[in-house]
């Protein structure tokens, strides 16, 4: 497991693994500023241990914590059938395409089809050589991107999607540690 973090993380969160986890076998690496650096430092770790191409690759952000093993297993399925395969839920709301004022009015330029969204969340996998392929195009090329299968569809690879949960939620403000502690309290009173 590659685990890429800031260098203020970096001690604390090694630390923290090798006490609960000692024989494991976790890679450190330093993220970047952004998470396309992030993911590419970690593949770049990952190509030390001489993995195989057809090896299977799971990007996770650590903002959805709650992701279940269902997931996992149902975008590791994917890899191993397509060769990159994303987590996703079909988009419940209405969204709108925007273009912004320089005085920051929003104007709605249209409404997409919503029964041809989804909303894309990790984990996403990857054969090692897709994802070696992807990462050295974005250095290559000074890429940002927010979703990593972003990248194989600029190269022109086939991406498909697994099922995934609503309650996957990224975690980024505080209304959505509320909503997480929910979820979380739903689920252990569901186990007993």
């Amino acid at each position: 497991m590659v685990l890429s973090t800031s260098s203020e993380l970096l001690d604390k969160l090694g630390r923290l693994c090798r006490e609960r986890y000692d024989d494991f076998p976790f890679i450190f690496t330093l993220g970047g500023s952004t998470r396309t650096e992030s993911v590419g430092r970690g593949v770049e770790a990952l190509a030390e241990r001489n993995p195989s191409d057809s090896a299977i690759v799971m990007v996770h952000d650590g903002a959805r914590c709650l992701v279940t093993g269902e997931e996992l297993q149902s975008v590791f399925d994917g890899v191993k059938k397509d060769g990159i395969c994303a987590g996703a839920v079909p988009v419940k709301s209405t969204l709108k395409e925007v273009s912004i004022a320089s005085d920051g009015t929003i104007n709605v330029l249209r409404t997409p089809d919503r029964s041809t969204l989804y909303e894309i969340m990790t984990p996403q996998g990857f054969t090692y050589e897709k994802i070696k392929a992807c990462y050295d195009y974005a250095a290559l090329n000074s890429l940002s991107v927010t979703d990593d299968t972003a990248i194989a569809e600029m190269m022109g690879y086939p991406v498909t999607l697994a099922s995934g949960k609503y309650s996957n939620i990224k975690i980024t403000t505080a209304e959505d540690i509320a909503i997480a502690s929910q979820i979380l309290l739903r689920r252990n009173q569901s186990e007993d």
